[in-house]
């Protein structure tokens, strides 16, 4: 895990909800898998039973593949039910999309 990815973690912890999380590896274990394989960065269950994947995407990525994981996890958020949720995290990009959120609005 990286500096980035730590300080999200941190943020997410801190929100006083959270029962458990969990760091995926990419490519040792859980994924999403579509006309991609997308490997959520966090897997964190709240108190409330809500089970919730965070992509992040810190300062250093070109993002290319961002959208397509994004219409990957909203597809997955849709066909899971009301106790699965998909967001994706950048660092610092704002973009005014539903379940895309920056590390400040998190």
């Amino acid at each position: 895990m990286n500096q980035e990815e730590r300080s999200l973690i941190d943020i997410v912890v801190g929100l006083g909800n959270i029962r458990w999380w969990h760091r995926i590896i990419e490519r040792k274990g859980f994924r999403l898998n579509g006309n991609i394989n997308h490997y959520p960065d966090f897997m964190v269950m709240t108190k409330a039973g809500k089970l919730v994947l965070i992509e992040f995407k810190g300062g250093d990525r070109d993002n290319s593949d961002s959208k397509m994981k994004l219409e990957l996890g909203r597809q997955w958020q849709a066909q899971a039910g009301q106790s699965y949720r998909y967001f994706m995290v950048f660092k610092n990009k704002d973009f005014g999309i539903d379940g895309v959120y920056n590390l400040s609005s998190l």
